[in-house]
């Protein structure tokens, strides 16, 4: 296999201010989105790269540490019942303290309202720059014009997937059904937020982060682990011209390494290779390692199929949401 070819990368934003006091779900989701930026800006859509700026949060207010009248440091250290004074209710304390809790009430629920109208404020904004980012993604060429010739077509799928594509097709086969056949259309941005919007945008992607999140429980490893995986490997040209040794090592959180590495592999290769790319449960399509949780993940953000009725739980719930926005227009 040919060597993969050094790509110069855009400067790319630097973290918002006061990103430090965002949550970490928040911060996963803009590491996200910055990588969704760097891959765009591998393919050479710049003009959108740089238009499309990540959405950022607010940060949250700092707290304000009240000082407490000073006095003199023998009386801190002296209590009334250590000094045998009589104990003292006039009632005035326990109306202070009642005060004080019926104005925290309102307190707490105005920073609860607060805190979730900047979590939704973040979340549509990030719909925004997902929907927009994969409209701009799809641009053939990089600004829309689309091939016209065949060596065109193979062009496109080298500029998109690294010069591992097989260098020439089947009696009959089409470099434009090749690239097609791996374009996604995936539905809206959902409020659910799951992993795989965040990577269909592209077929290949989609896949192996569906083999690497496969019998993790943590979002926090899921989403680091397969983030740096991306941003060392993300074209399957790259990633099988990477050494199983450094693989492994990045890896190693999610466990279950052989199976996980050859799944990636035959993904690889079938993607590269193949005149029509597909992936089904049927011998024709079947991939290794790629079982029903996969191919469904496939169907609905890859081929916007919300006619599936999906095993997975989370990906029953996408679907459900994605009819009940299409219900409501």
């Amino acid at each position: 296999m040919p060597p993969r070819k050094a790509v110069k990368r855009e400067a790319l934003p630097a973290p918002a201010e006061g990103a430090s006091q965002l949550t970490e779900y928040e911060l996963q989701r803009l590491q996200h989105i910055r990588r969704n930026q760097e891959y765009m800006a591998l393919l050479g859509v710049k003009a959108a790269a740089s238009a499309l700026a990540p959405p950022t949060a607010a940060p949250s207010k700092p707290r304000v540490k009240r000082e407490r009248p000073v006095t003199d440091p023998a009386d801190q250290r002296r209590s009334g019942r250590l000094a045998g004074a009589p104990a003292e209710h006039d009632g005035a304390v326990l109306d202070e303290a009642s005060e004080g809790e019926e104005d925290a009430a309102p307190r707490r629920k105005r920073n609860a309202a607060e805190r979730d109208a900047e979590a939704r404020a973040l979340l549509a904004d990030s719909q925004r720059w997902l929907a927009e980012s994969r409209a701009a993604l799809r641009r053939l060429g990089g600004d829309g014009v689309a091939p016209s010739s065949d060596c065109g077509w193979r062009a496109e799928a080298v500029r998109r997937w690294g010069d591992g594509v097989v260098p020439s097709l089947p009696p009959g086969g089409s470099w434009e059904a090749f690239v097609a056949s791996r374009l996604t259309t995936p539905p809206p941005p959902s409020d659910l937020d799951l992993l795989q919007e965040y990577y269909s945008h592209d077929t290949w992607q989609l896949l192996v982060a569906c083999v690497l999140m496969a019998r993790v429980s943590s979002h926090a490893v899921k989403t680091n682990t397969i983030g740096g995986f991306f941003q060392r490997h993300p074209t399957p040209t790259a990633f099988l011209a990477a050494e199983p040794a450094a693989v492994q090592t990045l890896l190693h959180p999610l466990g279950l390494f052989p199976g996980r590495m050859a799944s990636l592999v035959a993904i690889s290769r079938r993607y590269l290779e193949a005149p029509v790319f597909d992936v089904g449960l049927t011998p024709e399509s079947k991939v290794y390692g790629v079982g029903a949780f996969g191919v469904a993940s496939y169907r609905i953000f890859v081929r916007g199929d919300l006619t599936c009725d999906p095993e997975d739980a989370t990906l029953r719930q996408f679907v459900a949401w994605q009819k009940r926005r299409a219900a409501k227009g």
